[in-house]
């Protein structure tokens, strides 16, 4: 099941149930079983549906399509110089044409459920430098020689602003306790028995839907120039 980011600045995730009924948290908590930057290319706005992507890349580096030449100009192929790629080719000019996302796995701790919820991340809450950000949160993890399978971790939400005053969810990881020995290898031997799974799951329209500069994606006055932090 995909899990997204809620539109709007909301402070709460809507999760499947068990049957028409959805349920509202305000956190997650569980184990990441593997998380990974990929990126989408859909031709046309959103508009409902489940229509795969013109291109699409499970690394971030190298794309679905042989790389050709619209316009004069490279597209698809290596993901570093296709057009789609540049900052101001998307919508009103703003973020990319090819979305970057962020796929993480998480297993719910008061799920019944062997397999994990997928939460694909914007750039902002991925990349981006702020207390529990994703990126921020590996590297804390790291320097207590300690990884993302071993940990349990709550996810929650906060809201920004960006610069045109429109409100927006921001990510954040934190920490809850560490998992016993035993735990442990519960998780990495159902993640590595998933992970075949998760490293290929087909992408889906829905799973990054068009929002304009609602998720603070690209900033107005930087004419698309905005350096990918990933670089």
């Amino acid at each position: 099941e995909v899990v997204k980011v809620p539109t709007g600045g909301g402070l709460a995730w809507t999760l499947p149930g068990d049957g028409d009924e959805q349920e509202v948290k305000k956190e997650l908590i569980g184990v990441i079983l593997d998380h990974y930057a990929c990126r989408a290319y859909w031709p046309v706005q959103y508009a409902g549906g489940t229509s795969p992507p013109d291109c699409s890349s499970l690394d971030a580096r190298k794309g679905s399509r042989d790389r050709i030449e619209v316009n004069g100009k490279p597209a698809f192929g290596e993901c570093g110089t296709c057009q789609y790629q540049a900052w101001g080719t998307g919508k009103d000019g703003r973020g990319q044409a090819c979305k970057k996302m962020h796929r993480v796995f998480i297993l719910l701790s008061d799920s019944d459920s062997i397999f994990p919820l997928l939460l694909p991340l914007p750039p902002t809450s991925a990349e981006g430098r702020y207390e529990g950000g994703l990126s921020t949160y590996l590297v804390k993890l790291a320097g207590k020689l300690k990884v993302f399978d071993s940990v349990k971790t709550k996810i929650k939400l906060i809201q920004d602003k960006n610069p045109d005053g429109i409100a927006y969810s921001k990510v954040q990881f934190w920490k809850v306790e560490d998992l016993t020995e035993e735990e442990k290898k519960m998780v990495r031997f159902l993640g590595e028995r998933l992970k075949p799974a998760m490293r290929q799951k087909p992408f889906e329209t829905g799973e990054y839907e068009e929002k304009g500069t609602e998720n603070g994606e690209n900033e107005p006055g930087t004419g698309g120039k905005k350096k990918d932090p990933w670089d």
